[in-house]
């Protein structure tokens, strides 16, 4: 029985040694009771706590930590400053859109104010037409009247000319022909009678000539007077066709000046657009020049003048300012036939603090000169530098293309200070001798 229990204890006490002092003293004493072998002394004494003493890090592990934070926020802020230029992109997408459609608004608005001008010269045309028919109307309602008058004086006239040829006539019916008998024995009643015979009878023609005068000129006055009435007719009607070509018009007028005050306000909608993306812009690019600035180095500027980024190529084609056509242009474009491809050298030493593509500027390369300077080259068609690696002034570091957005090919150059962007120009007075 005891080797049994010998054998038992041995295996728990080759199993405590194994484990140490994780085993506790009270379980041991529990076990010696049973196994009737002691055990406690075979544990070790638990072992007393210490306080750690922190191992001392080396210099060159916190310079590591260092920079290793300072790649991040690095690399944070690019990403930030990627992630801006981005919607920058959308913007400036947006505002030239928004621009189109002001000039195709504006083009709208003056072709419908050149047709309401023309509607106006119309209307003013027709209104000087209608005073003129009017007193033509007029001067033909006189010139009748007039007529009218004449025929009621040739009227009366041969009125007056027909009663005196009637007296005239009856008098001569009324008076007694002379006998032949009477004739002889008054020789001289006769020839009296005679002569006053002759004398009625050239009377009475003379009557009858001019009763028949008379009423030609009447004839005459009817047709006349008839003729301008007509004519005064034919006007009456032509003013009516243009008072009804002016109530046309007028119309007209008052629905393009409608349209035009209903494109007015369109377009003022579209400049109002215009202005806000506008503001969107400045605030956006005024964010990522204070980037631009956080990532330049705090190491002095290089210091020595800067050269030509394109040796040869001379050409502006864009300057830096405000275009027409985007807004403001933040660098100058060095372009002219065969540039494609020609070497893009530094424009002074400096390290490279990004190579690669970003957005609107497609392939480019920014360089940091030191004192919160740096340049960048963009549009490029390839590059031959990478990121944090030190370059000398006229080291090519790509070659010129035509990505990102871009027209044709060309080198979109630009020089920032402390994040805001220059005019490269004035670092290059004497680029052409350099």
């Amino acid at each position: 029985m005891k080797d049994t229990y010998y054998k038992k204890s041995l295996i728990i006490l080759l199993t405590l040694t194994l484990l140490g002092s994780c085993i506790n003293p009270y379980f041991c004493r529990e076990l010696e009771k049973v196994t009737d072998i002691p055990l406690i002394d075979n544990i070790q004494p638990e072992a007393k706590s210490e306080v750690l003493e922190p191992i001392p890090q080396d210099e060159s592990d916190n310079s590591d930590d260092e920079q290793y934070k300072k790649k991040n926020e690095t690399k944070e802020k690019e990403d930030k400053k990627k992630s801006l230029e981005e919607k920058l992109k959308t913007i400036k997408e947006e505002s030239s859109r928004v621009k189109k459609e002001i000039e195709k608004t504006k083009k709208k608005k003056n072709s419908k104010l050149a047709k309401k001008k023309d509607l106006n010269t119309q209307v003013g045309n027709t209104k000087q037409e209608i005073v003129s028919l009017s007193q033509k109307i007029t001067s033909l309602s006189q010139k009748i009247s007039k007529k009218e008058n004449e025929v009621s004086n040739k009227e009366s006239e041969i009125s007056v000319a027909r009663d005196l040829l009637k007296s005239r006539i009856k008098f001569n019916y009324m008076t007694p022909e002379l006998s032949k008998l009477e004739a002889v024995m008054n020789m001289g009643k006769y020839s009296d009678y005679l002569c006053r015979l002759e004398y009625q009878a050239k009377i009475s023609d003379n009557d009858q000539k001019k009763l028949n005068e008379l009423k030609e000129t009447l004839t005459q006055i009817q047709q006349t007077k008839k003729e301008i009435e007509q004519n005064k007719y034919q006007i009456e009607i032509t003013k009516e066709k243009v008072e009804t070509k002016k109530k046309q018009l007028e119309n007209e007028l008052v629905d393009i000046s409608n349209e035009v005050y209903s494109i007015e306000k369109e377009e003022a909608a579209w400049h109002k657009n215009a202005e806000n993306l506008k503001k969107q812009m400045n605030a956006l690019q005024a964010e990522i020049e204070k980037i631009c600035r956080e990532l330049a180095s705090d190491t002095e500027y290089v210091g020595g003048d800067m050269i030509w980024p394109v040796p040869g190529c001379f050409s502006i084609s864009s300057p830096f300012g405000p275009r027409s056509f985007d807004g403001f242009h933040y660098g100058v474009d060095i372009s002219q036939r065969g540039i494609y491809g020609k070497n893009v050298v530094a424009t002074n030493s400096g390290k490279i603090i990004f190579a690669g593509w970003r957005s609107l500027y497609g392939i480019c390369v920014i360089i940091d000169h030191g004192g919160k300077r740096t340049s960048l080259y963009a549009h490029l068609s390839s590059t031959c530098v990478s990121l944090n690696q030190t370059v000398t002034k006229g080291q090519t570091i790509g070659l010129v293309g035509s990505t990102g957005n871009s027209t044709g090919p060309h080198l979109h150059f630009e020089i920032r200070e402390n994040g805001k962007a220059k005019n490269p120009m004035i670092y290059f007075k004497k680029a052409k001798a350099q």
